[in-house]
């Protein structure tokens, strides 16, 4: 069996106008050097911070299944940290490229899988204070309200 050969003009003719030079990254995305490439992994758009009202009787279980999100993200962070130290399987360059930009993509900075599950953390954990001090403050606003409506008892 022979091999393929290029035709002596080489094979521009095949891939002219089918090529583009490489464009810059889009905006919000966070390029990473790899192997002297420019692999760009895009940045999660912010989350805007937005209202939400929790029924006061549902609180304490609304607490609990966010902790329970909490624990699940933490898991998938921490899954998400092993991804990103995955061996490649062989040692030729595919494996070796493919090993590095999963590992840019899924712990490789801002933008990538841990950044947005550490994020997506914090943001959980603030959201859980932020309920237990609003439920807090509604029982002390509670218990007053009742103070004041009960009879002096000072004679």
């Amino acid at each position: 069996m022979t091999e393929p050969v290029a035709p002596p003009g080489g094979l521009g003719w095949l891939t002219d106008g089918l090529l583009e030079p490489p464009k810059p990254p889009p905006p919000g995305s966070d390029p990473t050097l790899i192997g002297g490439f420019l692999f760009p992994h895009f940045a999660p758009s912010p989350v805007g911070t937005g209202a939400y009202t929790v029924d006061l009787d549902r609180a304490p279980a609304a607490i609990r299944e966010l902790e329970e999100a909490l624990e699940k993200l933490e898991v998938l962070r921490a899954d998400a940290l092993h991804l990103g130290r995955v061996v490649p399987p062989a040692s030729d360059a595919v494996s070796q490229d493919a090993a590095a930009v999963l590992g840019a993509a899924a712990s490789g900075g801002p933008g990538s899988l841990v950044g947005a599950l550490a994020e997506g953390t914090t943001q959980l954990k603030s959201l859980i204070a932020k309920t237990r001090e609003e439920l807090v403050a509604y029982g002390r606003a509670e218990g007053e309200g009742r103070a004041a409506f009960l009879p002096n008892k000072r004679a």
